[in-house]
């Protein structure tokens, strides 16, 4: 198993199907790493990157999160990392280089951008989305999301919480497979000032209504508002538009402030 990364015709799905069977994770359940070391016997270790040495700090330059030493079947994380669930990742994106067709270096070196959903560098893109899936247990995620009738942020907290993800990671996760229309919204703030990072919208939205979102009425209140809400308790805001065809709809809006950015999920409302 540990040379099926050698085979380029299968696929990454294929891949972390049988993972799965392989290690006896084949049920809607947060996944187990250790387990998934254990079978193809990599070690993963807590190390402080911030100890490198070099001119200045280079844990703290580079923001690294995650190196694979393949020649000695390691995995080293951040030890200093507070966040549960991005460890998880961080951890799920090396053993993605270590799988994956076509990764065939020997030392690979993360940083926080190379594990970002927007980062430019092929191999990263390619690692992170293995992460995702791997984390979400490739098919079975699917099964998990055809439970939920609509789409909203409680559906998200739930996904989050079945497989042990963040909330950012499932709500991107959830309007990239959902059937339904549905797009994902994230703001960035700078002296209370904001402005759209970026939108990620489910097929059914770009199909029916449009690819992504690039203005949104009132920000700067729902800027306001959005920090006084939480996942549970989102601030809810509805607000018309006109489609290209001329038709008019209704948005229902949900958002929250993370701490870091502002999240909204955007979906049409069902009587418009």
């Amino acid at each position: 198993m540990k040379n099926i990364s050698t085979i380029p015709q299968i696929s990454n799905s294929a891949i972390i199907e049988q993972i799965l069977k392989e290690t006896d994770q084949f049920e809607i359940s947060p996944l187990d790493l250790k387990k998934i070391d254990e079978f193809l016997k990599v070690t993963s270790h807590d190390f402080d990157f911030n100890k490198f040495d070099g001119i200045g700090k280079v844990g703290e330059q580079l923001e690294i999160r995650g190196i694979l030493d393949i020649k000695e079947s390691s995995i080293f994380l951040d030890e200093n990392e507070t966040i549960p669930t991005r460890k998880r990742f961080s951890h799920a994106h090396e053993i993605g280089h270590y799988l994956i067709p076509g990764h065939h270096e020997y030392f690979y070196q993360c940083t926080k951008s190379d594990m970002d959903h927007s980062t430019l560098n092929s191999l990263e893109k390619e690692a992170n989305l293995f992460a995702s899936e791997l984390l979400f247990k490739g098919s079975l995620f699917n099964k998990a999301l055809g439970e939920f009738e609509q789409i909203t942020f409680n559906t998200v907290g739930e996904i989050a919480q079945t497989f042990n993800a963040s909330f950012v990671a499932s709500l991107r996760k959830v309007v990239t497979e959902t059937e339904k229309a549905a797009t994902m919204i994230v703001i960035s703030e700078h002296n209370g000032h904001g402005s759209i990072s970026y939108t990620i919208s489910s097929s059914s939205m770009r199909e029916k209504y449009f690819s992504d979102i690039s203005n949104i009425p009132s920000l700067e209140q729902i800027i306001v508002r959005s920090r006084k809400a939480s996942r549970q308790d989102p601030h809810r805001v509805k607000f018309r538009t006109i489609l290209a065809t001329g038709e008019k709809i209704i948005l229902n809006c949900q958002f929250y402030y993370n701490g870091f950015q502002h999240v909204g999920l955007v979906c049409p409302d069902d009587r418009s």
